[in-house]
């Protein structure tokens, strides 16, 4: 076997790149898209044809929150190299959960306004409960985690390379 085998393939700096950049692209659209079904079939139980709307309205929303925010992040986090799976978690969890706290936060209060659910009274006179506080956060945890899960996603479509993976006792 020659060193310039014709039936050999031979991997370039150029091939390497546009894999990447092929995988990258892949893993913007596609990472959010089995988390956000999983999550909307755990919310979502009275009908598929329900959890299928939720999901769909869940991924656009994770779509233009990983063109406004995600992209950004990822291009200086880039900067230093490498994206550790470490960076991706925390970097997904911030992306879920900063947006709707900020928004909750710059809501204006509306005097007067009351609420309730199951578990007790939420809102009174537009001011939230410490109830109220507590399933508020709750919601804005859980879109976090389901942010760490997108992250996780995203950074094994992007980064992971399958050929180096080894079982622990091979």
């Amino acid at each position: 076997m020659s060193a310039l085998d014709p039936k050999r393939t031979y991997k370039t700096r150029n091939d390497s790149m546009r894999t990447s950049q092929v995988r990258l692209v892949l893993a913007f659209f596609l990472a959010p898209v089995i988390p956000c079904l999983i999550a909307a079939a755990v919310v979502q139980h009275s009908s598929w044809q329900s959890s299928l709307r939720t999901a769909e309205l869940m991924i656009m929303v994770a779509w233009v929150f990983s063109a406004v925010l995600a992209l950004p992040i990822y291009l200086a986090l880039q900067k230093s190299r490498y994206v550790s799976l470490g960076q991706s978690l925390v970097a997904g969890f911030a992306i879920g959960f900063l947006p709707p706290v900020t928004l909750f936060l710059l809501s204006p209060n509306h005097p007067g306004d009351y609420s309730a659910d199951s578990g007790g009274i939420v809102m009174i006179d537009g001011r939230l409960t410490t109830h109220g506080w507590f399933g508020t956060m709750a919601g804005f945890l859980e879109v976090g985690v389901l942010g760490i899960f997108i992250g996780a996603v995203f950074w094994m479509i992007t980064f992971w390379d399958i050929r180096r993976f080894r079982r622990p006792f091979s």
